[in-house]
């Protein structure tokens, strides 16, 4: 049976569990980040028109603490919410919030259309550590922007297992880095495939091989990835950022 490793926390009904099972895979999840959650973040004191959210883990942080959800629902109002990947903008309607346009690949990717809605003031919803690239994109524009950090990670310090054949799958910048020592022993057997373009540039930064990059950070887009580098292994983009 094929094998797949997902380097991240497994969620509830995940999709990436359903789907590769469907396709024939034997999977597992390997958590490489540890989590703490923020008790009393800091909201700002003026008003927002609009709102960016770039993890999913950011709506679970508010969903877990009523109280909270009512501070970030008083505040926001009726603000649009713009989302990083699928999976966040669901998580953002499913709490009641009004989420625009496309759902973004990165973040970096929401300062054209955000700025292009007429934007002025932003509140971004995230974690600590963060990419800036929104925040930076959005001050070159002349947008205000308000910072709320929901929750905190830290790499985990325990020895992580690899596979030694099949498929290993990152899904951050931050997971390649906490697994990029133990993969130096993984043998060539093990093919590696990126979240998306920011993590496929961090693999290949550490020295680690890329041959599948999907096209965008969903299950399927990841499977699609695979299984055009396993049809066409020539074509894949091993060792440049192409």
């Amino acid at each position: 049976m094929k094998r797949v490793v997902f380097y991240r926390a497994e969620q509830e009904r995940d999709a990436f569990r359903s789907l590769f099972l469907g396709a024939g895979y034997e999977v597992a999840f390997c958590a490489v980040l540890d989590t703490v959650y923020v008790d009393k973040p800091h909201w700002p004191d003026e008003y927002v028109d609009s709102v960016a959210v770039t993890s999913r883990r950011s709506l679970i942080a508010l969903a877990r603490d009523p109280q909270l959800l009512e501070q970030c629902r008083n505040l926001v109002g009726n603000a649009p919410w713009f989302a990083v990947g699928p999976a966040t903008a669901l998580a953002a309607r499913r709490l009641g919030f009004r989420v625009v346009g496309a759902q973004y690949g990165t973040s970096a990717g929401m300062v054209a259309p955000m700025v292009s809605t007429g934007a002025k003031s932003v509140l971004l919803i995230c974690g600590d550590p963060h990419r800036t690239e929104l925040e930076e994109g959005l001050r070159e524009h002349g947008v205000s922007v308000f910072t709320t950090i929901l929750y905190k990670t830290t790499s985990v310090t325990r020895h992580l297992p690899v596979p030694t054949e099949g498929w290993a799958v990152f899904f951050s910048p931050r997971g390649v880095e906490t697994v990029a020592d133990d993969l130096s022993g993984s043998g060539g057997a093990l093919r590696l495939a990126a979240i998306g373009q920011t993590t496929a540039s961090a693999m290949l930064a550490a020295g680690i091989p890329v041959d599948a990059v999907a096209t965008e950070p969903t299950a399927e887009a990841v499977l699609n990835a695979i299984a055009t580098s396993e049809e066409n292994p020539s074509q894949t983009s091993n060792h440049s950022d192409a």
